[in-house]
């Protein structure tokens, strides 16, 4: 059931940062909220964007007292609900809830900071990793690209702030950042 919890939460957050105002927490632009199964078929209106931030913090909260610490990053744990919940907290300027979600993940032991910044990227189950899908062979490799290329990024880097990080002294550390053809 927390990892239900967790899922709904991460979905609704995708949601308002999708199709809501995300960033106005004032704002009547959030996302409509399905809480409960129905077999009929009903419009649902949309809720607020203080509504859905609650609905995302509450769902998190549960799925905080129901998941475990297993340090199998290929599933849901209460370590990647807390760093949901940092997320969250800080999309919404909720620093001191940011600070403890995240202290709370890295005093948990199982994940530890690589010093090869790419192998977050490269290695499957890596050692940054909280969470991370675990894809087949079978599946489509390009199913998320579609997203990726529809949805204006979160971060866009400037090239001259990518050559001025891989210059000087992080050759031994691999590239900070890759660029790719």
């Amino acid at each position: 059931l927390g990892t239900a919890y967790y899922f709904r939460a991460l979905m609704t957050f995708d949601l308002l940062r999708q199709y809501g105002k995300f960033f106005d927490n004032g704002s009547a632009f959030g996302v409509p909220l399905v809480l409960s199964p129905s077999l009929s078929i009903s419009e649902t209106p949309r809720s607020t964007v203080a509504q859905s931030y609650m609905q995302i913090r509450d769902d998190l909260t549960e799925a905080m007292d129901l998941l475990q610490d297993s340090g199998d990053r290929f599933f849901v744990s209460r370590a990647a609900a807390q760093a949901l919940m940092a997320r969250v907290a800080l999309y919404q300027e909720d620093y001191p809830t940011a600070l403890s979600m995240a202290n709370a993940v890295i005093g948990n032991g199982s994940y530890s900071l690589s010093d090869d910044y790419n192998e977050v990227y490269t290695t499957e189950g890596a050692d940054e990793s909280i969470f991370e899908l675990n894809f087949l062979a079978l599946d489509d490799g390009n199913a998320w690209a579609i997203e990726m290329y529809i949805t204006p990024p979160e971060v866009a880097v400037n090239p001259t702030l990518i050559s001025f990080f891989n210059s000087g002294n992080e050759a031994e550390r691999g590239l900070l950042f890759e660029e790719i053809d």
